[in-house]
């Protein structure tokens, strides 16, 4: 069966418990990416690493065992992307060798993401070399915006990817590309897909297993989308609208779509202090954002107005159309004395309600543009 969506997710209790809750032909048709976030003085603190002698060690054993109860016996990739490219575990090895060692053992199918700017780091490409090969079905290359501009010079671009496989003795049909644009709030869709086909071009007869077109229109801070407090915004999704016009422009090649979900590569990962209650629904080409106030402030009990808004808007389809919507609808519902109490739910379960709404979308997205282009129907031209 054929990828439809590779999802790059923060490797975080919200995002696995989300996953969790896909069906399971739909969870059939993604290849999630897991980012091992680092870890932080923080984390020193939390119960199940404080007390060992290897803490670090111990998060990233966590973050495997989650990955492989989401898993669900299908591939998933694995990355380390804010790590420094030598930074280790307490046993010496990098987190994306480290993890997908550890995933294997679990018997779960692992595509180790290598990335483009950290090869030419011995200690990073020494460890991925050492990785059981036989055990791997295939790999992923990661491409971030300072390498997809080096399109401009072909040569070099295409000898480092070179460099890539003869390193790990693996050939294109075994490897996956991932252009990864990163934040591009504010940016447009164009920002991803003329660079995109510039590289498809260049690569896109190569005979690369799949070509996954990424990025994130979400911003870091939700003030950035929606500026008032307690106030509605739609934020375009510049991701979907530039890989449907990829998509419709190379329909012989196979080119996945790609994002963030609901929280971009830049988003914080600790807590702040005046975090804003919010929800971040996805709709056709956009969010449709409902944010309220600080939960210092106001405590979450701002959640139960703000699923209030989301469910009495045109955007929002019904409770079964997904577990998150499930959850939102509760407390859309809610009041003061049913039974049973519902929680107005804290950040970090919204993210989970959230991102749940979020694969369903994109999943309807996706499929909703793969039949209109079979079909022959024209999708969105950009460039």
């Amino acid at each position: 069966m054929r990828i439809s969506y590779t999802p790059f997710l923060h490797a975080k209790e919200g995002e696995f418990i989300a996953l969790s809750k896909v069906p399971p032909a739909e969870r059939a048709v993604m290849l999630p990416l897991f980012d091992i976030g680092r870890f932080t003085p923080k984390m020193f603190d939390i119960k199940r690493y404080a007390k060992t002698g290897a803490p670090v060690r111990a998060f990233v054993d966590w973050v495997t065992s989650q990955i492989q109860k989401v898993g669900e016996g299908l591939p998933v990739m694995l990355d380390a992307f804010n790590w420094q490219p030598d930074e280790t575990t307490e046993c010496g090895q990098l987190p994306t060798a480290y993890g997908a060692r550890r995933l294997l053992e679990l018997g779960q199918p692992v595509v180790p993401v290598v990335g483009l700017d950290r090869w030419g780091h011995d200690a990073y490409r020494a460890s991925l070399m050492a990785l059981p090969k036989e055990q791997i079905g295939y790999w992923a290359i990661r491409l971030d915006t300072a390498d997809i501009d080096e399109a401009a010079e072909p040569d070099e671009l295409l000898g480092r990817l070179d460099e890539v496989l003869d390193g790990l003795g693996i050939t294109r049909a075994q490897t996956g590309i991932l252009l990864d644009f990163g934040n591009v709030f504010g940016k447009g869709a164009t920002a991803i897909s003329a660079p995109a086909l510039k590289l498809l071009d260049l690569i896109g007869a190569d005979g690369y297993r799949f070509y996954s077109v990424a990025g994130c229109s979400m911003p870091p801070s939700i003030d950035k989308a929606v500026k008032e407090h307690d106030a509605e915004g739609l934020l375009p999704r510049g991701e979907m609208l530039a890989w449907q016009a990829v998509r419709a422009a190379r329909p012989l090649l196979p080119i996945v779509y790609g994002d963030y979900g609901v929280r971009g590569p830049t988003s914080l990962d600790f807590p702040v202090e005046h975090v804003n209650g919010k929800i971040r629904h996805t709709i056709d080409g956009a969010f449709f954002i409902a944010r309220g106030n600080s939960i210092k402030a106001e405590d979450s009990t701002q959640m139960y107005r703000l699923a209030r808004v989301v469910a009495t808007s045109e955007h929002f389809q019904d409770a079964g159309y997904s577990w998150g919507d499930a959850e939102l609808y509760k407390r859309a519902t809610y009041k003061t004395g049913d039974k049973p109490h519902i929680k107005p739910g804290w950040t970090n379960q919204w993210i989970r309600f959230d991102t749940s709404h979020h694969l369903k979308h994109v999943l309807t997205e996706v499929t909703a543009t793969e039949a209109a282009l079979a079909a022959g129907f024209a999708v969105p031209e950009l460039v």
